[in-house]
C-alpha cells in the first residue's frame, strides 16, 4: 500500500486527494442538497453547488499552499526545462 505524497493528502481508493480537494466537493454537494431541499429545483442547486465548490477549493488551496516568493519578495516564475 502506498502513502499519501504529501501530509495534506488523503488516501481513497488508493489515490491521493489533497485535503483541499475534499472539503471542496464535500461543502459542493451539501450546498446541492441544501438548495435543492430549499428550491426543489435542478438548476440553482447545481449552479450553487458548482460555485461553492470552486471558491471553497480555490480559497483553502491559497491559504494552505502559500507563494513561493523570491529573495527580493516577489514571485519566481516557473522554470521550464526542456526534455
Amino acid at each position: 500500500m502506498t502513502s499519501p505524497t504529501h501530509t495534506s493528502d488523503v488516501l481513497i481508493a488508493g489515490v491521493p486527494w489533497p485535503r483541499h480537494k475534499l472539503f471542496a466537493v464535500t461543502a459542493g454537494f451539501v450546498t446541492l442538497l441544501l438548495v435543492g431541499a430549499l428550491t426543489t429545483s435542478v438548476a440553482p442547486s447545481v449552479l450553487c453547488a458548482a460555485g461553492v465548490a470552486v471558491v471553497v477549493g480555490v480559497v483553502l488551496k491559497a491559504l494552505t499552499h502559500p507563494r513561493n516568493p523570491g529573495l527580493d519578495g516577489e514571485a519566481k516564475p516557473a522554470v521550464l526545462t526542456p526534455e
